[in-house]
């Protein structure tokens, strides 16, 4: 789950869409002017700098991306005014980032910052579970980014830091959600917002709000303790499906707004998403089987005559939908997973594909179903067929393996 997964927009040129395709969303930097704006925002008025691109949404707002990778969709009433200058459009650097936090996140607020190599950490938490936190993220970005450039995609490091912001309570988090927009369900420890290009969680331990009263600030100790408990699987599971979402549209694995096939973004968060008890940080990148997911889809799969996979490449829907959303998540992993392992070349092929997707690029179920088929064929029975196979092979691998471990 990610936030603003698919933004209904509606892309008309304005000038140069050609540039818009072909520049506006690739990694690199482009050859815009830098456009300065002065909009009201949240009922206060606000100075963003950046670049305006070719596109407008369903609603006449023009699009506007700041220089920390930020989307605005600006109504007319709201923009003040704005001015160029000649100066190259260029994203901020680490250190500019920084600096730009620290106003929006005071220390007198009670706000620190953590700066790690690819993410800026801001926290109330203690400086212990940030600093676990930013240990986590940076292992799986550069694990995330690694794994699958040996597997034929072509990703690329990010040119500008990362942002992710950490709670110490509950409450902070969901009071921050609903200040960005976001609605977010309570259970939910974590999320990616595609607008803000931010990853926000809060210390789902609960060892910052239990010792808010005699001033004892968690430390390492305590997460040890904490990711040895049963119940922390679902926590970790859930930062790392978000923060892989984060890693996923800043690595070139997807473009933001782009109509990215929603089973392809949670497939491959669910694949990494798999804690590890055994490594100090609570994960490592794997693959491993995802327990969590495979219970789901072991239920599938005792219906012969019920084939998700197909459902779930041309309907997203069945993604937001309570009653489907939990097999539709499973039927991704188990798609991803399944075809990472078998199919390597032919997922390189389709993805690299699907990676040449902008905002403005046409989608249905039809194109969605004709990608998919062009890339692994259209045997869809066979495909489903293999799929079980492999799966209760991998079953009994693992349960093998575990048994000879307690020997």
């Amino acid at each position: 789950m990610f936030s603003a997964q698919r933004i209904k927009m509606s892309f008309k040129p304005l000038c140069r869409l050609a540039v818009l395709t072909a520049v506006l969303f690739a990694a690199e930097m482009s050859a815009f002017a830098m456009d300065y704006a002065d909009v009201r925002l949240q009922n206060s008025k606000q100075n963003i700098e950046g670049r305006f691109l070719d596109a407008i949404d369903l609603e006449g707002r023009r699009m506007f991306e700041t220089r920390d990778r930020q989307f605005f969709f600006i109504d007319s009433q709201k923009l003040i005014k704005t001015h160029s200058d000649k100066e190259p459009f260029a994203y901020y650097t680490q250190k500019e980032t920084l600096a730009r936090l620290q106003k929006e996140f005071p220390e007198s607020k009670g706000y620190y910052i953590l700066d790690k190599q690819h993410f800026l950490v801001v926290y109330t938490t203690s400086r212990a579970f940030a600093n676990w936190y930013g240990r986590l993220l940076e292992k799986l970005y550069t694990g995330y980014v690694a794994y699958w450039k040996r597997e034929g995609i072509d990703l690329e490091a990010a040119k500008y830091p990362l942002v992710a912001v950490v709670m110490s309570s509950q409450d902070s988090y969901l009071a921050y959600a609903e200040n960005e927009g976001v609605k977010i369900p309570a259970s939910v420890c974590a999320y990616y917002n595609q607008r803000t290009n931010r990853v926000v969680m809060y210390d789902m331990s609960g060892r910052e709000k239990s010792n808010e009263g005699d001033r004892r600030r968690a430390k390492a100790k305590d997460i040890e303790v904490f990711l040895q408990q049963p119940g922390s699987y679902f926590n970790v599971a859930t930062v790392v499906h978000e923060a892989a979402h984060q890693v996923g549209f800043n690595s070139g694995m997807h473009t933001r707004l782009a109509p990215n096939p929603v089973w392809v973004c949670e497939g491959l968060a669910t694949f990494h998403e798999v804690p590890d008890a055994k490594d100090s940080i609570g994960w490592s990148l794997g693959p491993r089987l995802n327990p969590e997911r495979l219970v789901i889809l072991k239920e599938i799969f005792k219906d012969k005559d019920r084939h998700p996979f197909e459902a779930v490449v041309v309907n997203d829907g069945l993604f937001m939908n309570e009653k489907t959303a939990l097999t539709a998540y499973a039927a991704a992993w188990g798609l991803i997973y399944y075809l990472a392992n078998k199919k390597t070349d032919e997922l390189a092929e389709y993805m690299n594909m699907l990676r040449k997707k902008t905002p403005e690029t046409e989608d249905s179920p039809k194109i969605r179903l004709r990608e998919f088929e062009q890339c692994f064929g259209n045997d869809w029975d066979k495909l489903y067929k293999d799929a079980g196979a492999f799966y209760l092979k991998a079953v009994r691998d693992e349960e093998r393996k575990a048994k000879m471990q307690r020997q």
